[in-house]
This record gives C-alpha cells, structure tokens and sequence, in this order.
C-alpha cells in the first residue's frame, strides 16, 4: 500500500489513495486512544484485509509496544508516515489529528524529520562501513 502510493499511485486495490490514508490515521488513532503505543510502526507493521471495500487494519511485531499514556505516539507516527511523501504525511494526519480535535498546527512535523533524519544518518553510516570494508579486503 504505502510502497505503491510513493511510486505514485492515486488508488489501491479501487479505493483512493486519500481514503486510505484516512483509514490508516483513524487505525493509528485507535490504537492510541486505548493506550497503546506500537514504538515500531513501520508501514511493514501494519496489515490489513479488504472484503467488500471494508478494510480491516492489524498491527504487528507488537513485542516492543506499551500499553500506557507515558509514550509519545507522534514517534509511531514518524515511522508509519517514513515511506509517504509530505502531502501524503499531511493527508494521513489530518485523519489521525481530527480524532483528537487538534489542529494541523501540531509539532507532528518535526517528529517526521527528526525520523527521517534519523534513517538518512543511519544509512550514510552503513554506507561508509560497507566502502570502509571493500577496501580492506
């Protein structure tokens, strides 16, 4: 789903690619409104079935997850959101925002680029070792 809308598609499997995005953050909002938080909510982590244009959303590999309010959930944000492109983010969290009554002037922003920053780093990283390794060999 999340793999397909980055290449560029506006609908999967014949809904929109803004239903779906909503559908995902109301998911998402569920979840944290009972308290949990996933810490590891990639768009890999999330599953859903489609039965008569009714999705249903499942999370997985929930063995880091916390079943309190003290976890910030914009953290599982940031990664659900990682493989979607800023107006999709802004479509996505629209969904979730309008289940809390905020507004889109939240700070949901800068935990998307601290993740992103994140990744890019990491990836630079592994880089480096990787050429770091090829020329000693």
């Amino acid at each position: 789903l999340f793999t397909a809308f980055r290449a560029g598609a506006e609908s999967y499997e014949g809904i929109s690619k803004g239903d779906w995005l909503a559908r995902v953050g109301r998911f998402v909002a569920s979840i944290h409104q009972r308290n949990v938080t996933h810490t590891d909510l990639s768009s890999g982590n999330v599953l859903f079935t489609l039965i008569d244009g009714e999705s249903t959303f499942y999370a997985i590999d929930i063995g880091r997850a916390r079943f309190d309010d003290r976890h910030n959930p914009f953290a599982d944000l940031a990664r659900v959101c990682y493989k979607l492109d800023w107006p999709d983010r802004e479509t996505l969290m629209a969904s979730y925002l309008g289940h809390y009554r905020l507004n889109k002037k939240h700070r949901w922003r800068w935990w998307c680029r601290a993740y992103d920053y994140k990744l890019a780093l990491k990836k630079g990283l592994k880089g480096n070792l990787k050429r770091a390794r090829g020329k000693r060999t």
